[in-house]
């Protein structure tokens, strides 16, 4: 049971060190408006359920529809007599903080489920952590983790796939040594 509490600790501190970042960083509207403003207006006529964005098959897509599910949730629980699009524009950065608050807690969650994965799979400790530790190899993460951008969700695809690829090259299914999956994930770390 220790062992799988473990595996909550790097989700945890995912979570913790992206809220801490958004907090330093101070409110968007301070900062660059790139990408955050593209993705909060995207979010925003998908929130009013105007669908009508030029690039469907962006990567940043998941984000949009994220954005606007997050905007109206929060214009909900805000429980306001302002319009939707009124409400989302006067509260700009609070929609965007709010944004990245949810994607750090999606994130952290499909971390600890991908070691949890991992950890079932091979009984193994340090290689749940590896695999957690994904996102944070590149150097890019320290730069984006408290912002709204697509490229948080990146490792999550890689995430996937080496638990697939674990899954199928463990001891017990293939005699393959596990080396060889830590090999993977030595290259495939570059590309997450």
């Amino acid at each position: 049971m220790l062992r799988y509490l473990i595996t909550a600790l790097l989700p945890l501190c995912f979570v913790l060190l992206s809220v801490g970042y958004r907090q330093m960083a101070g409110p968007y509207s301070t900062q660059s408006i790139n990408p955050e403003y593209i993705y909060f207006i995207s979010g925003l006529s998908m929130g009013n359920g105007i669908p009508d964005v030029a690039h469907v098959d962006n990567p940043g897509t998941p984000l949009q529809v994220l954005a606007a599910l997050v905007f109206r949730l929060f214009w909900l629980v805000a429980d306001t007599q302002l319009p939707f699009t009124d409400f989302v524009l006067l509260n700009s950065d609070a929609c965007l903080g709010n944004l990245n608050f949810c994607l750090s807690l999606l994130l952290g969650l499909a971390l600890w489920v991908g070691g949890w994965v991992a950890l079932k799979i091979t009984r193994k400790v340090p290689v749940a952590l590896l695999l957690q530790s994904m996102p944070m190899v590149p150097g890019l993460w320290f730069a984006i983790c408290g912002r709204v951008t697509p490229e948080l969700l990146f490792p999550l695809p890689a995430m996937w796939i080496s638990l697939f690829i674990l899954k199928n090259t463990t001891i017990q299914r293939t005699g393959l040594h596990h080396s060889a999956w830590l090999w993977f994930r030595l290259w495939a770390c570059p590309y997450s």
